[in-house]
């Protein structure tokens, strides 16, 4: 590779990273401010589980519809037009207190998925985004991925910070002005974020000739079908075990430890602050053990860390296990994304990270709704039980599936685990 060509892909990273981390200022701000303002507004965990839920149905059906196209229309479309929805929805989300208005923003923007301090989730065009930085990454497929997430995890921190900072109270008789400040730069993060993908220079998908005599491109990707059956069996019970807990994390907060918006904003820029680091340590750690071998550990070690962190007595200790369990989220997330890119087809990429997701989306959107009747009518801690034993048995089936299918580097370059 050229001097030139390889500059020419820094720069594209880099703008791929930025963008992503103004997503994540956004995506943060309203993880905070829009399961804070339902349950305020009078919403039980039930009303909320299924304004999440269909928050996740959409996604799914955007999600899989953005991944089909992308592999042939492009993918920069998609990074810069839903971006300016989210900036959209969020302005129209302190413009009004109209209930249906607002799920409807909620459901639009895609909000309540993943939650928490910032966990990855940008929006249904990720499959574009994913494939695009592999094709661009190419053999440096991983650091790539570790370096989106770490930017995911500074835009979180800022957005964090933002919310610590200018959120007020949610009280009942002036919501909308609680949340105007924040919501306002979470809109102006999103619209940023949007006009930034617009300096991406992608390459022209190759067009066909009109005589040409070559099959239409499958719905489905057929090289990649293997893959795809074994990641639904995994995303469906990881999908199952997220939606338990991942969009209730702010009301569970809210509920049982009468945290205040600004609370629970400084949390997670505690989080984001402690966990940037240890995820550059993930390539560190595949390029030793396999790739492979660490997710599964880490993934194990998300569905313990679930329990403790459930029924801690306080909000300093459940706290504590957030933080750990959060930073070993992050370690793993970009090593799974990067491999799942590695072993899909190169002219498939899209699809596969979007089909790969659907399983997880649809079973994300079912299980909320479950949950919030588990927090109404048995325990806070129960949809957190439940979440763990789902992601610990999703872990044994990823473990079984992978482990003998390393990713192209590895087979080049075998990882041994001897000093």
């Amino acid at each position: 590779m050229t001097t030139e060509k390889f500059a020419d892909r820094l720069w594209q990273l880099r703008i791929i990273y930025i963008a992503r981390a103004l997503m994540s200022t956004s995506r943060v701000i309203a993880a905070i401010g829009v399961p804070i303002y339902f349950a305020a507004s009078g919403f039980s965990a039930t009303k909320l589980g299924v304004v999440f839920g269909l928050a996740s149905i959409f996604t799914m059906v955007t999600s899989a519809i953005i991944g089909s196209i992308s592999d042939r229309v492009g993918r920069k479309i998609f990074m810069v037009v839903y971006p300016i929805v989210v900036s959209v929805t969020l302005i129209v989300f302190i413009s009004t207190s109209i209930a249906w208005i607002l799920i409807l923003c909620t459901v639009l923007g895609s909000f309540g998925r993943g939650g928490g301090a910032g966990a990855g989730q940008v929006g249904p065009y990720q499959p574009a985004e994913s494939a695009l930085l592999a094709e661009i990454a190419s053999t440096k497929r991983n650091d790539a991925f570790v370096k989106v997430t770490q930017m995911t995890v500074v835009g979180a921190l800022i957005g964090s910070a933002v919310s610590a900072t200018l959120f007020g109270s949610l009280h009942p008789s002036h919501l909308n002005g609680a949340i105007t400040i924040p919501f306002s730069i979470a809109a102006i993060a999103a619209l940023l974020g949007g006009l930034v993908a617009l300096l991406i220079q992608e390459e022209k998908k190759p067009t066909k000739d009109k005589d040409s005599k070559a099959p239409r491109r499958s719905l489905l990707p057929r090289n990649s079908m293997g893959l795809l059956f074994r990641l639904a069996i995994t995303n469906s019970l990881n999908g199952l075990a997220v939606g338990m807990f991942g969009p209730f994390l702010t009301y569970f907060f809210f509920v049982k430890f009468h945290s205040t918006p600004n609370t629970v904003a400084i949390l997670y820029l505690i989080t984001n602050a402690i966990s940037l680091g240890p995820i550059g340590v993930a390539t560190t750690l595949a390029d030793r053990y396999g790739s492979v071998k660490v997710t599964t550990i880490l993934r194990f070690g998300q569905a313990l860390l679930l329990i403790p962190f459930a029924y801690a007595p306080t909000f300093l200790l459940a706290s504590i296990f957030y933080i750990v369990r959060a930073t070993v989220q992050r370690a793993a997330l970009p090593l799974r994304s990067s491999y799942v890119q590695s072993q899909a087809d190169p002219n498939e990429r899209a699809q596969v990270a979007a089909l790969s997701n659907i399983p997880s989306q649809i079973a994300q959107s079912a299980s909320p709704l479950l949950a919030g009747y588990l927090f109404d009518s048995i325990s806070y801690e129960m949809p957190f039980v439940v979440g763990s034993i789902l992601q610990f048995v999703s872990s044994i089936f990823y473990v079984r599936f992978f482990i003998d299918r390393p990713p192209p580097e590895e087979i080049a370059n075998p990882v041994t685990d001897s000093d």
